[in-house]
């Protein structure tokens, strides 16, 4: 699965084969297959000469390296493959979405939006013969900034698309998502509809990687804003081209998880996929792709996240324990720089509890992962989370080498990156008022395959 022998480099996170990677791009399912592209510099552990590299797996937990799906077109004056979308086309070659970046088509100014064409399994692709297939003009006379990032939705019938970008000042400078709509079944032919969203602060460059998915009656749009992941849920008037949001809220309090892309599968699961950034330069690779995980609404309207449940097949030797008094509690004899904790723990308010990560390599750092009342720390990252009342938190925490990934109760998450320092880590829980350890699982994550 992994090629670099670097002991720091993630071992069940999906990476590239060598070189760069960042956003995820395109995915879906099809055939029974989960098909990932995603942006890649195969020429370079930092960005630039922006390729879609491409991989599929039976289980979103062992892939397979494919072929690279797209590389610049020098000779079209395409210098940077960005990102974009996959769709499936009745009786028509499925068809990729792009936006293509070059010295004419410049990502501040004068992108364009390209298409490629592929065969059945999703393996071999060319440039589409009329590209561009779409260009700014397709917006009178509103200019559009940042224009990029292309996912393609249905509803009722109708085929969407929507793109991210940037007004200029005439037209009040706002980071905004942009909405079209297909003339026919090729997606060759697009409609500009409006402005989609606005996001309410013009100081971000712009609104980035829209995804849009349907959760019950209510739709839920992820979009990436310079810095974080954010989601907003309301209603969606395919008529009137219309989105009103009526909560929002961050899918990751970290600014090292960015630019998702998302699929449904065939139990119409939507899987989510996310960059993982903040890696230290110079060791032949950067970046991998988060844990994936599966999005949904519940009753009350409130966006939950959980890790997908095939994450288990990675589970190797485990400790497991219940019912804790929970002041200091160190896991006895285990120690790894690959596992998952989950841990049931239960405290009144103002108790604060969490995991502490403590490295056998005393020139790496202590990781502390702390639970209090209205919100989750890690390291110094924080999301706002208020804890109900007296129930037991359920917190997953899943450490590879030099990622760390933490759900909380299946509704907020956290990511970090560590510095290059390979280390074991022994795990300490602990807590900061009454609080107790209701169930312990610990599993060596050694099922690498």
């Amino acid at each position: 699965m992994q090629t670099n022998p670097d002991p720091t480099r993630p071992r069940y996170h999906f990476c590239a084969p060598t070189g760069w990677m960042n956003d995820p791009n395109g995915a879906i399912f099809h055939q029974g297959w989960y098909h990932v592209f995603y942006q890649w510099n195969p020429n370079g552990d930092q960005w630039g000469d922006i390729h879609w590299g491409h991989a599929r797996s039976r289980d979103l937990v062992a892939w397979e390296h494919l072929p690279v799906a797209l590389e610049p077109d020098a000779a079209s004056g395409e210098e940077h493959c960005f990102s974009g979308c996959l769709a499936l086309r009745a009786a028509q070659p499925p068809i990729i979405l792009y936006t293509a970046i070059g010295p004419q088509m410049t990502s501040r100014a004068s992108a364009q939006q390209w298409a490629a064409l592929g065969d059945d399994d999703l393996i071999s692709w060319q440039k589409h013969p009329r590209n561009p297939i779409l260009t700014a003009q397709i917006h009178g006379e509103l200019d559009v900034l940042e224009w990029r990032d292309p996912f393609i939705f249905t509803d009722s019938g109708r085929t969407f698309l929507l793109l991210g970008g940037k007004l200029t000042p005439k037209d009040g400078g706002d980071p905004v998502i942009l909405l079209y709509e297909a003339q026919d079944p090729t997606l060759e032919q697009w409609t500009y509809r409006r402005v989609f969203f606005r996001h309410p602060d013009k100081t971000r460059a712009s609104a980035e990687c829209p995804n849009f998915f349907k959760s019950g009656p209510k739709w839920v749009l992820l979009l990436s804003a310079d810095k974080q992941v954010e989601y907003y849920v309301g209603d969606f008037d395919a008529d009137a081209g219309s989105f009103t949001p009526h909560t929002s809220g961050l899918l990751n309090g970290s600014e090292h998880f960015y630019a998702t892309n998302l699929l449904l599968d065939d139990q119409q699961r939507c899987i989510c996929f996310g960059w993982v950034r903040g890696f230290a330069p110079g060791r032949g690779w950067s970046g991998c792709h988060a844990l994936p995980r599966v999005l949904w609404l519940d009753e009350q309207g409130r966006l939950h996240q959980t890790p997908a449940p095939e994450l288990n097949l990675l589970h190797g030797p485990g400790f497991h324990t219940c019912d804790v008094p929970l002041g200091g509690y160190p896991v006895p004899g285990f120690e790894s720089d690959t596992f998952e904790v989950r841990a049931l723990i239960a405290g009144q308010a103002p108790a604060s509890f969490g995991i502490r990560l403590v490295p056998t390599n005393e020139q790496a750092q202590t990781i502390t992962l702390t639970c209090a009342p209205d919100e989750t720390r890690l390291q110094d990252m924080v999301i706002l989370y208020r804890r109900d009342g007296e129930a037991a938190v359920d917190i997953r925490l899943f450490l590879d080498c030099s990622v760390v990934e933490v759900f909380i109760d299946d509704c907020a998450s956290l990511t970090l990156t560590l510095p290059p320092i390979a280390s074991s880590y022994r795990i300490e829980l602990f807590s900061e008022g009454a609080a107790s350890l209701r169930r312990l699982d610990v599993w060596r994550m050694d099922n690498v395959r």
